[in-house]
């Protein structure tokens, strides 16, 4: 796990402060289930997948922009770091679908036909 995070880089941590969180708010949400816990759960979820992209970004520009610097004949080495880049995306989608699954487990519990509707608002 270690090396996993330390491939990321160190925008992995914020990526798993804000997953942790998100797991946190869902198993919140999977034992009392109610619509502010849920849009707490929402929010917290798409917090961590656009830190995880935000992460996989900046490791593409970092790894692109230092294609300069390297030999032609050993510019392969941009795969490595594309790869190294995507461990932030696979970490926040990981942490994300777990959180899912906890709060689907909180949406289960809800009682039938008597809990108010979850409204999410549109993004328009």
């Amino acid at each position: 796990m270690y090396s996993f995070m330390e491939m990321g880089g160190m925008f992995m941590w914020p990526v798993m402060i804000f997953g942790l969180a998100t797991l946190g708010a869902a198993c919140r949400y999977g034992f009392l289930p109610d619509a502010t816990r849920a849009r707490q759960t929402i929010a917290l979820g798409i917090l961590t997948v656009m830190a995880g992209l935000a992460g996989t970004s900046l490791g593409f520009v970092i790894t692109l922009t230092s294609m300069g610097r390297v030999a032609p004949d050993e510019r392969f080495i941009a795969m490595i770091g594309v790869g190294e880049s995507l461990c932030n995306a696979a970490l926040a989608f990981t942490l994300v679908s777990f959180a899912a699954l906890v709060a689907a487990v909180g949406t289960w519990r809800l009682p039938r036909g008597g809990g108010a509707p979850v409204r999410v608002p549109a993004l328009n």
